[in-house]
């Protein structure tokens, strides 16, 4: 008797029979010992979202926030971002939302006050009523109606609450659920111009109507809640492809019709059909008429632009070249009137689509008459047509945005200066901000970024900070910056780019002015010019000062002001300057304090020492409580002065507010701050001691804390420079910390103690910063004292408090400086700056809130966001790029490109793809490239070339780059390995060797030489290091060992393996080798006797696109599949005789994940490791293992968080099991903790975390043991114990350690 069997061999099942006794003779082996099995450590895997994908389906004007808030909403796959058009002319970012958990579909506005719309300007809106008893200003005037692909409708608008926060109002509709979700319903979604009513449609057959409420119930339900926009719905059905869904403007005569436009794509053809009915009466009850179903010319194709005309019943159809106009198509059957668009001379415009249209907003008397479109084309041109009597009676082309257009385009509400203001972004394009006056040329007024599609990426080593062993002191350090990520992105034939991934807030040049005196610049005031708008720069010199105006229009000229205009010393270095409302300049000197009323030459003021021996040495102005103090130096004898300020009728007065108070230390720097109605003088010293005098009426200058400021061997650090207060409110308590910036680059804070009469009780020394090794500078804006910004070195950060007001910590934020000339920018040493302070009532375009600094011999000003978010900075390259590396040998991006060229062939013009590949110093600005020839001699050196010469064979592909060092005795060679593919060519496959070095005679360049050329029969698509002379190489659908003999420099060809599919990524540790397939997920080989054998693979079939290798005793191997699932495999467990790999987790992604690259952050064992994933659409995860206990309690507030309608609002409900409470190792997929909403628990703060487990919820669990009968309180404190240890708080300490572990740093 025998048995069939099947097993491997060399990568082919094969099958052969076994008997019985071979079987029982195997059994009966006593000498082959008993294999255990070894357990693999517990391991979960924690995704975080890092950069969000930059591509916008829409743009949306909507006011959903308030009236006088200049709102537009862009729309992503996953999320929405506020931006408020300010008065500057910029989009300044407010929010973003990006809790939906499922992709948005569709994306409308609908207005709840239409009398202020375009339909009342034309006479459709009638009598507008309110309700007196509601306060209509304060409502949102707009409503966004989001469709998610979960099937449901979202209604959404914004509160402002406290402290510039905003709550999120929502209504959810529930859309049929027997539609299938690969029909997308909601992909059109169009909106009564009324708002009366909404139509929503699947691509094909099904489409519904949905009659909205009156604007008065809708404001009421606003204001008293709940919200619930629909009124009636009902489903049709139409036979074909739903392409288009507008609804059109009816006849001022018969306001209360609804008319809809459907075009269906049918087996006949495109037709026209038209649904209208009396709004006035109930949906359910009438029956909507059906007009037309007029059929289109099928040479018109599927026309792309669909707009609606302000001229009752009548629409635009735009194909290329025409533009065809219907009238009145309710109750005629009119032929469409054709208008032919102007050809271009330079462009084959037949082959370019119209891919968006808005409409701008004008005064009434005009849109009863005329109708105003923009169109924009694929490739960025705008054209403006004007249409009157059904007919199009002028057009003109305004130019070219320098952008590709394909999904968001709209001009923002109430315009820009004199001209249109448009916002245009495409999915695979950087888009912008734009301007159009009359008769001047397109002008991009703010860039808006975009790196998708990311074809590749890598990381870069960064910079890394360290705390000082030597010091005996603690400190605290920013976040080093461990990773640098690149990005590839390009989809055009004339330029590509590499950005550079960061992460921070975005202070974007506005304005520079040059400086050629630079060297001697020792600091610099922003003094805001209250009756002009203008703002006064100050700057010192060592031995005299100068000051700038610089007007509020940037097209007027800036001027110098001397001292007779000013009022001002001039020739005197200057210590300390500031103004006050009342428009007062205030200046303090080395021997002088000048006052001086902007515009008043009768009230001017100066105040020179007495004693040639006296020195004014340091000072500072408190302008809002118009006092100042000056320490003064007379021999040895050192005094602090306070005086106040008053400008009256009588004059100018700077009396002495009471006697002076002499010193014992040295000071360097001061401030007065108000804390709770009482006024204090801070002073910092140069011996490390922070003297605080307390400033009363009656008692004078009270001297009443002298403290120390660290303990340090190094006095010379802690020298005092700068002294600045933080105050934020935590509930209904005013808080208040001291931050003391020291010579040694250290940043210390102070904790203010009051008594319950608010008097100063004392100051508690927190936990010091180090963030550098020069001078901290800190300052803020008088008028915001919730924030600071300091300064150390290159480093710029924002220091305020974190927003929980159960926490009492702060947050150093990263300052990006951006300039929208010069995208390539690198971050900077900013030597000087200020703080441009807002005024209440400030003209558009001024500088109130910027920055003005002085950095690498320029003065430039800069607008600083609210909000972080990823900042990319670009470095360009003349082509598509489609893979890169890093070389650490020549400390450049090796970027491969693909550029086209064009020959004229008689009446056709060929065009030719052909690969090259260039050399990027990361830190260029702007980058100069060095390009190398792929089919030069190999005998001849490479030489930078011009972009426009072909570099390798046309149709060939980079698909494989490698950065390959190897070694040979003393000697070590460094090479750049390039594969490539090439269909239906003699050698569809080349291995490309090149030896690059740093050119001797000019080192930014990079010399190359082609030193080996193999070609194979198949594609090359992955090379990896095995040994210190070998590789291995995927060659078509298998695998191949080669290693070079250091003595003949010959290769030798040892070892092929044949794979089931083409391997798509390699990782070496050796001696095995790993394979990521293409349709059959992981095998790990190893080589034996120059052969390869298999160790084991995946028993699943799985779509594999990369691997990486981490580092951990475990023995991981991380992999990305399409399909958005990452899956960790382990050898550790496997026994001999198997061959198959199990999963140890398996987590899910929105999108997948092309790149897997490890972290150069310093691995220790125990600890976690981190991964970073990029997706094509720009997506940046970050992958983190964890341990068992870490997994235990992040899964657990994750189980519990799920039904939390505050952190998951759009999620389906469910009931919550015991196995929500005890986190099981039942399959991989578990193992899964998802970061982004983790992170949205971090936001929520500490209070709410505890409020979640102080839950009652006994009655909500199901399928609950006896065993299991403690609460969520019980299992949190056991989870919570092994991770941060027993703490007083363990709430405070859980949502410290998850901002630390989610804290995204770039």
């Amino acid at each position: 008797m025998s048995l069939q069997t099947t097993y491997l061999v060399n990568g082919e099942w094969a099958t052969r029979r076994v008997g019985i006794g071979e079987i029982l003779a195997r059994n009966r082996e006593a000498s082959i010992p008993v294999t255990t099995r070894v357990t693999v450590p517990t391991t979960g895997l924690l995704s975080r979202t890092v950069v969000q994908g930059p591509a916008i389906q829409w743009v949306l004007p909507a006011r959903i926030r308030h009236q006088r808030q200049n709102d537009v909403v862009f729309v992503g796959d996953n999320f929405i971002q506020i931006k408020e058009l300010v008065s500057s002319g910029h989009l300044e970012d407010v929010i973003t939302k990006s809790d939906f958990d499922a992709k948005i579909v569709g994306a409308k506005v609908i207005n709840t006050r239409p009398e202020l719309g375009l339909e009342d300007q034309l006479g459709l809106g009638g009598q507008t009523m309110h309700d007196p008893m509601l306060d209509v200003v304060n409502l949102a005037p707009q409503i966004l109606v989001l469709v998610l692909a979960s099937k449901e409708m979202i209604f959404l608008y914004a509160r402002e609450l406290r402290r510039g926060l905003h709550e999120f109002v929502h209504a959810r509709r529930p859309l049929p659920a027997d539609v299938s979700s690969l029909e997308e319903y909601g992909k059109n979604i169009t909106v009564d111009p009324r708002s009366r009513a909404m139509a929503i449609s699947a691509t094909h057959k099904f489409f519904g109507i949905f009659s909205l409420k009156p604007p008065l119930i809708l404001q009421r339900e606003m204001k008293c809640g709940p919200v619930n926009p629909i009124q009636e719905e009902r489903f049709f059905r139409t036979d074909g492809d739903i392409l288009k869904m507008e609804f059109l403007y009816p006849k001022a005569s018969d306001p209360d019709i609804a008319i809809l436009l459907l075009l269906v794509s049918r087996s006949t053809g495109v037709h026209a059909v038209l649904y209208h009915w009396n709004t006035a009466q109930n949906l359910r009850s009438v029956r909507p008429k059906i007009a037309g179903g007029r059929r289109l010319p099928p040479e018109w194709g599927a026309p792309p632009i669909l707009v609606p005309l302000i001229q009752s019943t009548s629409f635009l159809l735009i194909t290329p070249t025409i533009v065809h106009i219907f009238t009145d198509v309710v109750e005629q059957n009119n032929p469409a009137r054709k208008y032919s668009l102007p050809p271009r001379a330079d462009l084959e415009s037949s082959d370019l689509i119209w891919t968006q249209w808005t409409r701008p907003m004008r005064h009434g008397i005009r849109n009863k008459e005329f109708d105003d479109i923009y169109l924009c084309r694929e490739d960025g041109e705008i054209l403006y047509l004007e249409i009157k009597d059904g007919a199009v009676a002028r057009n003109s082309v305004l130019g070219f945005l320098d952008c590709n257009l394909d999904t968001g385009f709209a001009i923002l509400d109430g315009g820009f200066e004199a001209g249109d203001l448009f916002v245009a972004t495409g999915s695979m394009s950087t888009g912008g901000l734009f301007i159009a006056e009359p008769r001047k040329p397109l002008r991009c007024v703010q860039r808006i970024a975009n790196w998708a599609p990311a074809l590749d990426s890598v990381i870069v080593r960064g910079s890394m900070q360290r705390n000082s062993t030597a010091s005996p002191v603690e400190f605290r350090t920013p976040r080093p910056s461990y990773d640098r990520i690149f990005t590839c992105s390009g989809v055009g034939s004339h330029r590509g780019t590499i950005i550079e991934l960061r992460y921070g807030l975005e202070a974007r040049i506005g304005l520079v002015i040059d400086q050629e005196d630079a060297a001697s610049i020792v600091d610099l005031w922003a003094i805001p010019n209250t009756s002009t708008g203008a703002t006064f720069c100050l700057i010192s010199t060592p031995l005299s000062s100068s000051l700038i105006s610089i007007p509020v229009d940037a097209a007027e000229e800036l001027y110098a002001l001397d001292e007779e205009s000013s009022g001002l010393n001039l020739s005197a270095p200057t210590l300390a300057a500031s103004s006050t409302a009342n428009r007062l300049l205030i200046q303090i000197t080395n021997v002088s304090i000048n006052l001086a009323v902007l515009g008043d030459e009768s009230l001017r003021f100066s105040m020179k020492l007495q004693g040639l021996s006296e020195r004014i040495i340091a000072a500072t102005i408190n302008s809002h409580l118009s006092l100042l103090a000056t320490i003064v130096r007379s021999d040895d004898t050192i005094q602090v002065i306070v005086r106040t300020l008053d400008v009256n009728a009588n004059g100018i007065r700077c009396d002495i507010f009471a006697q002076p108070l002499t010193l014992t230390y040295e000071p360097i720097c001061l401030t007065i701050e108000e804390i709770n109605s009482r006024f204090f003088l801070f002073i910092g010293t140069s011996e490390g001691k922070l003297l605080v005098v307390g400033l009363d009426y009656a008692q004078g200058l009270v001297p009443l804390i002298e403290q120390n400021i660290t303990d340090m061997k190094d006095q010379d650090s802690t020298a005092c420079e700068h002294l600045k207060l933080v105050s934020a409110l935590k509930g209904e308590v005013q808080t208040s910390t001291l931050f003391c910036g020291l010579r040694g680059g250290i940043l210390v804070p102070f904790n203010i103690e009051r008594e319950p009469k608010d008097a100063l009780l004392g100051l508690t020394q927190g936990t010091p910063y180090k963030l550098g090794d020069t001078p901290v500078r800190i300052r803020g804006y008088e008028s915001d004292r919730s924030m600071a910004i300091v300064t150390c070195g290159s480093g710029i950060w924002r220091l305020s408090f974190i927003e929980d007001d159960d926490c009492m910590e702060y947050k150093l934020e990263k300052i990006l400086i951006t300039d929208q000339n010069n995208p390539s920018r690198i971050q900077g040493a900013v030597d000087f700056f200020s703080c441009v302070d807002r005024q209440r009532i400030s003209p558009p375009g001024g500088l109130g809130g910027s920055l003005l600094c002085f950095s690498e011999n320029q003065l430039f000003a800069c607008t600083l966001e609210r909000l972080p978010k990823p900042v990319p900075r670009e470095i360009y390259v003349p082509g598509s790029p489609r893979r890169m590396t890093y070389s650490k040998y020549l400390q450049r991006l090796v970027v491969a490109y693909n550029s086209m060229s064009h020959q004229k062939d008689g009446e056709y013009t060929r065009c030719y793809s052909r690969p090259r590949l260039c050399f990027v110093d990361p830190d260029s600005q702007p980058s100069t490239p060095s390009f190398v020839d792929l089919n030069q001699n190999r005998s001849q050196p490479l030489q930078p070339i011009q972009s426009g010469m072909p570099t390798g064979a046309s149709g060939e592909k980079i698909t494989a780059l490698f950065d390959w060092n190897f070694s040979s005795g003393e000697h070590v060679y460094h090479f750049i390995i390039v594969g490539t593919s090439q269909l239906r060519s003699t050698y569809p496959g080349r291995l490309i060797y090149i030896s690059a070095r740093p050119n001797p005679h000019n080192p930014a360049q990079i010399t190359a030489i082609v030193k080996n050329i193999h070609t194979f029969e198949h594609p090359v698509r992955a090379i990896a290091a095995y040994d210190p002379t070998g590789l291995i190489i995927a060659v078509g659908d298998g695998v191949r060992y080669q290693s070079l003999n250091p003595v003949t420099k010959r290769w030798q060809r040892s070892a092929t393996y044949q794979l089931e599919s083409t391997p798509l990524s390699i990782s070496v540790k050796e001696p095995y080798v790993y394979v990521l397939t293409a349709r059959h997920s992981l095998c790990i080989l190893k080589i034996v006797d120059s052969h390869f054998e298999l160790l084991a693979q995946d028993g699943t079939d799985r779509e594999g696109l990369d691997l990486v290798n981490l580092q951990s005793e475990t023995k991981i191997v991380l992999t990305s599949n399409r399909g958005g699932s990452i899956i960790g495999f382990s050898e550790i467990a496997l026994l001999p005789d198997e061959k198959l790999i199990k999963p140890l987790f398996v987590a899910h992604v929105p999108h997948s994940v092309i790149r897997l690259t490890s972290s150069h952050r310093p691995y220790h064992p125990g600890r976690p490791e981190t991964i970073y994933g990029t997706a094509l659409d720009g997506t940046v995860y970050r992958f983190t293992t964890l341990g068992e206990n870490e997994w235990r309690l992040l899964r657990f507030i994750q189980n519990i968080c799920l039904g939390d309608p505050v952190i998951c609002p759009y999620r389906k409900r469910r009931r919550m099991v015991s196995e929500d409470l005890t986190p099981l190792i039942t399959k991989p997929e578990s193992m899964h903790v998802d970061g982004d909403i983790l992170s949205r628990v971090v936001e929520h703060g500490i209070r709410f975390l505890e409020t979640v487990m102080r839950k009652n919820t006994t009655s909500s669990y199901t399928n609950r043991s006896t065993a299991d009968s403690s609460g969520r309180m019980e299992r949190f404190m056991e989870f919570v114990t092994p991770v941060v240890g027993d703490t007083e708080n363990p709430f405070a300490a859980a949502i410290s350690w998850m901002e630390d572990l989610l804290r995204i740093e770039l």
